[in-house]
């Protein structure tokens, strides 16, 4: 289920003033176009606020580059705890795969933070998923999402229990801080690979 859809950045101001503050749902929101759909979002929140489950908050970004990863990191986790891997398997998906079977994968173990996002930013192409803890109460998870297509997927996963605008806030946030061109927000949705699976992830509603 997709609670907010596909925007790109202009539109974010018109987005929190006219949309999500009046519970109005986005099916795709583009520049100049959009549409909206009230009843559905305010019977897929309703469904949603009555579960206890996770609402993941994504931006994309086509900065891929260490002092973006270093500020996410520094803003949402302990990087300290969060070193320490103990042999982790990354699933890095094999090029040209679904990413729908086991055999879509190559497993590579990684002893520590710091080696995982060296391989994310040595291999361009590499695709993968971090799952870190975060140092706020309020946000379950942090992700930080290589592309296939170079470009950071940063993630955050809160309660739908949570106070009603603060996903649209963290949205926000990562828009304005790290110059996400595409953001979305869904219930326990993973990470897209790349921006073709984010534009046709966050385009659909349920």
């Amino acid at each position: 289920m997709v609670i907010l859809g596909l925007f790109y950045a202009e539109t974010l101001p018109l987005l929190l003033g006219s949309i999500l503050l009046t519970a109005s749902f986005v099916a795709l929101l583009l520049v100049r176009r959009y549409s909206v759909r009230r009843r559905k979002l305010v019977s897929a929140l309703r469904k949603v606020m009555e579960e206890n489950t996770f609402l993941n908050i994504y931006g994309l970004t086509t900065n891929r580059d260490i002092k973006t990863i270093e500020a996410f990191l520094e803003q949402y986790t302990d990087r300290a705890a969060n070193e320490q891997r103990n042999e982790e398997q990354l699933m890095i998906r094999r090029p040209d795969s679904a990413g729908q079977h086991p055999e879509d994968y190559e497993y590579v173990p990684v002893r520590t933070l710091t080696e995982a996002v060296g391989l994310g930013l040595a291999n361009r192409r590499a695709c993968f998923s971090l799952y870190l803890n975060s140092k706020d109460p309020n946000v379950q998870k942090v992700m930080l999402s290589f592309t296939s297509d170079d470009q950071l997927i940063l993630g955050l996963s809160v309660s739908s229990q949570s106070e009603a605008q603060y996903p649209s806030r963290l949205l926000t946030e990562l828009v304005d801080a790290y110059g996400c061109h595409l953001g979305g927000i869904g219930v326990e949705q993973p990470p897209p690979a790349n921006e073709e699976e984010f534009r046709m992830q966050y385009s659909q509603s349920s």
